[in-house]
C-alpha cells in the first residue's frame, strides 16, 4: 500500500511543473560544489605563458578576451573584495571605492540582501562562491522565463523549458553574461509574474505575501544599477 502510494506520488511529481526546476537546482549545486564556472579569466594564462602553454584548469572551450567586462572588471573586483574581507568600501581600489555601486562586487552591507547571487561569498570558499554566483544568474534567468511562459501557457512544461533554455543560449545573453544583463531580465520577468499573482490573489494573506515578494523583486531590480538595460526592459514589462 505504501509502495503504491509512493509510486503515485513520484508519478505526480514527475508530471508536475517542479520537475524542471528540480533538475536545474541539482545541476547548480553540483557545479557550485565542484567550483566549475564559465569565466574567461583563464585568458591570463595566455597573457603570462603564451598561447602554446595549455591551461590545466580549462575543462571545455576557450576563454574569450572580448569578454573583458567580466574577466578584467567584475571578476577582478570580486577577487579584490575577497582580500578586503568584503567590506563595502575597498580602500585598495584607487582612493577608496564603494563596491555596492560598481561592477557587481560582493560586499557586506544592508543592500546586499537584494543581490542574492553574491551572498554565497559570505559563507563559502571563494572558488565555490564564484561558481555559485556564475551559475545562479543562469539559474534565475531560466527559472523566471520558465514560470513566465507557464503564466501565459499553463501546462506547457516542455515548451516553457525549451523557451527558457533558448533565452539563456541566446547570443545577447551569452555575449553580455554579467549581472547587469541577466539580473535585469530575470527580475523583470519575476516582477511580471509577481504582479499577475498579486492582482489575482483570492485572499488577503496571499495578497500580502505576493505584495512583499513584488517589493523585494522591484527593489532588487533597482539595485542592478545598469540603466542602459533596465530602462527598456522596464518599459516592456
Amino acid at each position: 500500500m505504501n509502495l503504491e502510494k509512493a509510486r503515485k506520488t513520484l508519478n505526480k511529481y514527475l508530471n508536475s511543473i517542479w520537475l524542471f526546476p528540480s533538475i536545474l537546482t541539482i545541476v547548480l549545486i553540483i557545479l557550485s560544489c565542484l567550483g566549475i564556472h564559465g569565466s574567461s579569466i583563464g585568458f591570463y594564462n595566455v597573457i603570462f605563458n603564451g598561447q602554446d602553454v595549455p591551461d590545466t584548469n580549462l575543462i571545455l572551450n576557450n576563454p574569450q578576451p572580448i569578454r573583458s567586462d567580466e574577466w578584467i572588471v567584475s571578476t577582478q573586483k570580486t577577487i579584490a573584495q575577497s582580500n578586503n574581507n568584503f567590506r563595502e568600501i575597498n580602500q585598495n581600489l584607487g582612493q577608496g571605492e564603494d563596491t555596492s555601486l560598481l561592477a557587481d562586487a560582493p560586499y557586506k552591507g544592508w543592500s546586499a540582501i537584494f543581490k542574492p547571487h553574491n551572498l554565497g561569498f559570505l559563507v563559502l570558499p571563494l572558488e565555490n562562491a564564484f561558481a555559485l554566483k556564475w551559475w545562479s544568474m543562469a539559474y534565475m534567468l531560466v527559472l523566471s522565463a520558465y514560470f513566465f511562459v507557464l503564466l501565459f501557457l499553463p501546462g506547457k512544461r516542455l515548451l516553457a523549458a525549451l523557451l527558457s533554455l533558448s533565452l539563456l543560449a541566446s547570443p545577447f545573453v551569452q555575449w553580455w553574461y554579467t549581472y547587469g544583463t541577466l539580473g535585469t531580465l530575470y527580475w523583470a520577468l519575476l516582477g511580471v509574474i509577481g504582479f499577475a499573482k498579486l492582482i489575482n490573489s483570492k485572499s488577503l494573506p496571499a495578497a500580502l505575501l505576493w505584495g512583499l515578494a513584488l517589493f523585494y523583486i522591484a527593489t532588487s531590480f533597482i539595485f542592478v544599477l545598469y540603466p542602459p538595460f533596465q530602462i527598456p526592459v522596464a518599459l516592456v514589462s
